[in-house]
C-alpha cells in the first residue's frame, strides 16, 4: 500500500494519457505497481502491461509472451 501511494501521481498521469475507452475500463487499476510487481517477480512477460495500456489487437499477429505456447489458428468461416 505504501508503494501504491508513492506511485499515485504517476499512476494518475498514466491514466490521463490512456485512450478514453481504455481509461474507462482501467479506472482504479494500479498499472505501474502491477508492472513493478511483475518485474520484481521476474515474470517472463512484463510487456503484458504495455498491451493492457494500449489495448490488445483483436486480430492479427501478436508478439510471443514467453508464457503461453504459440498457437496459430486458421480463420474460421461460418
Amino acid at each position: 500500500m505504501r508503494r501504491a501511494k508513492e506511485l499515485q501521481k504517476d499512476e494518475d498521469e498514466l491514466h490521463r494519457s490512456l485512450l478514453e475507452h481504455l481509461r474507462q475500463v482501467l479506472v482504479g487499476k494500479r498499472l505501474l505497481l502491477w508492472k513493478e510487481i511483475l518485474t520484481e517477480l521476474e515474470f517472463p512477460d512484463v510487456k503484458i502491461i504495455n498491451g493492457i495500456n494500449s489495448g490488445f489487437p483483436v486480430t492479427g499477429w501478436v508478439e510471443e509472451s514467453g508464457v503461453l505456447l504459440p498457437a496459430v489458428r486458421p480463420l474460421h468461416r461460418t
